[in-house]
């Protein structure tokens, strides 16, 4: 597989860089492994983050924020973080967020539950919102961080962190 180094046409690298960036803050924020994250594009993919075999099969809250993490944090950096049911309902119009969205809607079918949810997740990116700006500048070039690498930028900003929360983070 080659990977092109350019965004995807009509999806700019901030936009790309925020989106992966906020999956990866809540990965680690939750103990979720992942292999990397990157901002260039693969295949049919802007960016992607690659988690660990056997992590996706997870069925609790922390790992519905990892799945719609990515879309709040590109909103969030966009200035965009109204969060209602018409957004909810309106997201499939974002083509290269499909598939978040897709899971997101097959997971939680009911809507009051969704946009609670969706609240959530929020709130969860505003309080780690300087480790997803970390992560997302590093991600500009476009790059590829592996875990150890957005690990250390993400106990960069969070210093609050005791040992024990930060050896879970391993």
């Amino acid at each position: 597989m080659t990977d092109s180094i350019a965004p995807k046409p009509g999806v700019s690298i901030r936009r790309i860089a925020y989106h992966e960036a906020g999956h990866a803050v809540a990965c680690l924020a939750n103990g979720v492994q992942f292999e990397y994250v990157t901002s260039m594009s693969r295949e049919r993919n802007a960016g992607c983050i690659r988690l660990v075999p056997g992590q996706e099969s997870r069925g609790d809250r922390d790992f519905a924020w990892v799945l719609s993490s990515g879309v709040i944090a590109d909103r969030i950096n966009r200035g965009r973080d109204d969060f209602t049911a018409n957004t909810i309902r309106n997201w499939h119009r974002y083509g290269w967020l499909e598939s978040d969205i897709r899971t997101l809607i097959t997971e939680f079918t009911d809507k009051t539950r969704l946009l609670a949810l969706v609240k959530y997740v929020a709130e969860m990116t505003r309080a780690y919102w300087p480790a997803v700006e970390g992560i997302a500048q590093a991600l500009m070039e476009p790059t590829t961080l592996g875990h150890s690498d957005a690990r250390r930028l993400f106990l960069a900003v969070r210093p609050g962190l005791d040992i024990g929360q930060r050896d879970a983070l391993a």
